[in-house]
């Protein structure tokens, strides 16, 4: 999470109580939010977490499964050339 912070983006783990299935992050850049499911290299989705990702995608959210710390970085970099593409910057996220 070091290159994330690193990058600029905020984190927030996801795990306890009432946050079943939910993905292991939730991030945020520039006005932009997506979630990172962390996995093993052979690890697979539950079938409860399956439906949460398709949940949130339906609901617009970017989620991600990672296996490997170079695809955590193909993601940011991913997210932060989408909040350049579109402009956002800090609390311009409400003039949309």
């Amino acid at each position: 999470m070091k290159d994330a912070k690193d990058a600029g983006f905020l984190s927030r783990k996801l795990n306890g109580m009432g946050h079943a299935a939910w993905p292991d992050r939730m991030f945020l850049h520039h006005g932009r939010v997506f979630f990172v499911e962390f996995k093993r290299p052979s690890g697979v989705l539950t079938p409860l977490q399956f439906h949460m990702h398709k949940l949130l995608r339906e609901h617009h959210m970017d989620v991600y499964t990672v296996r490997a710390r170079d695809e955590m970085a193909m993601v940011l970099r991913s997210q932060a050339s989408r909040c350049r593409q579109h402009g956002y910057h800090v609390g311009e996220i409400f003039k949309r």
